[in-house]
């Protein structure tokens, strides 16, 4: 009698104790880097996204991806958002900075070759001047690609330049082969008659970054996550909608055609990856290779750039994210 007693008893209670309400959570004012003119502010705002947030959001401009890192690292902001440069940056030199989610690429990359150019494929790029840009992630895709084809890196005359000089040399006929991203590329097809020659098969990712003191903070982390999920959403935002988000570029001084080509070829719709295996592998790779070509001192563990406390909420926020 007196378990049965006992158990009704706590039959009694469970649906007080269930029936409480949550703590409500805290959130803190975010400081936001935007690394570009087109970045999170303008596609967050688009999306719908800046609506109800539970924070003030503070956005700080900079004109790099590094220097909004740097930035990072040295606690002027909370967070940024960039490519795969800056783990290896990171990895290369620890700081108070780590990245905090991966997820989908969301710049098309493709090697593209001028107008009238008899080069049909990557093998044929043989002894030929490729343009790209020194340190960044694509050469590890390149040389990939290279070897898929039968060749060696030095097959190829490498040619490094900024994204700049490197549609200069492209136009006026300096190199044969140009490995860049849009717009870039973009640009170079629709203004400049280019042809895409290919595009690389291996993943890629771009990355959410916060600094350690502010994720240590719980109402700061609170709003890291949030924002981070916000964020995401806008990606597939813009994936769903391309014409609306050509328009926003058209408006922030862009040209129309090459706005839409880069809106359609968006890769990434904000899919979140784990902070695990593939992302880790995917990056070792590109650290390696940074390393043997002297970008960076020595060989460098990834890990290190990483913090992966938001996997669980991010893995479960990606079911409804695909849920639409």
């Amino acid at each position: 009698m007196f378990k049965t007693s006992a158990a009704l008893a706590l039959g009694a209670i469970a649906p007080l104790v269930s029936a409480q309400p949550r703590p409500a959570v805290k959130y803190a004012k975010l400081r936001f880097g935007v690394p570009s003119a087109l970045a999170a502010d303008l596609r967050m705002k688009l999306a719908g996204q800046l609506q109800d947030l539970p924070f003030e959001i503070e956005w700080s401009r900079f004109p790099t991806s590094p220097a909004a890192l740097e930035a990072l690292a040295s606690g002027a902001i909370d967070m940024t958002a960039g490519g795969d440069g800056n783990v290896i940056a990171l990895a290369t030199r620890p700081r108070k900075a780590v990245a905090c989610s991966a997820y989908a690429n969301i710049l098309f990359h493709e090697i593209v070759v001028p107008k009238g150019s008899d080069i049909q494929n990557v093998a044929g790029l043989k002894g030929k001047r490729v343009s790209l840009v020194k340190g960044a992630g694509f050469e590890y895709k390149l040389r990939y690609m290279l070897e898929e084809s039968g060749l060696k890196w030095e097959d190829i005359k490498p040619v490094y330049l900024s994204p700049p000089d490197g549609m200069s040399a492209f136009i006026n006929g300096s190199v044969d082969a140009w490995a860049i991203w849009d717009p870039s590329a973009a640009v170079a097809e629709i203004r400049h008659g280019g042809r895409q020659l290919a595009v690389p098969a291996r993943p890629a990712y771009n990355f959410h970054y916060a600094n350690r003191d502010s994720l240590d903070d719980p109402a700061r982390e609170a709003s890291i996550l949030e924002f981070i999920k916000r964020d995401l959403r806008s990606h597939a935002w813009v994936k769903a909608h391309p014409d609306q988000w050509a328009a926003a570029q058209v408006g922030a001084g862009l040209d129309a055609e090459v706005s839409r080509l880069v809106a359609r070829r968006t890769p990434g719709g904000g899919e979140p990856s784990l902070i695990a295996g593939p992302v880790f592998e995917e990056l070792q790779g590109i650290a390696d290779v940074f390393a043997e070509s002297g970008y960076i001192p020595s060989k460098v563990d990834v890990k290190t750039a990483f913090d992966a406390r938001f996997n669980t909420p991010l893995q479960a926020f990606a079911a409804t994210l695909q849920r639409g």
